[in-house]
């Protein structure tokens, strides 16, 4: 049960970093904060968590705290 919950765990950050990726390689840094917190605030809704405690404004603070 555990294992399968990491599994869970670690493919929803995986595919965080992806869709991370799309945004850099579409947006570059056109509106880097805002599409950063987007997906701060997109990850919190999705794990429960309060995005307060989130203060990443770029996208390589955001992909560094994901790894």
């Amino acid at each position: 049960k555990d294992a399968s919950k990491r599994y869970i765990h670690e493919k929803s950050i995986f595919q965080e970093l992806t869709h991370l990726k799309r945004m850099q390689i579409q947006y570059g840094k056109v509106q880097e904060r805002i599409l950063v917190r987007s997906l701060v605030g997109n990850f919190c809704k999705m794990h429960g968590l309060d995005p307060v405690h989130f203060k990443f404004q770029t996208f390589y603070a955001w992909e560094k705290f994901l790894y």
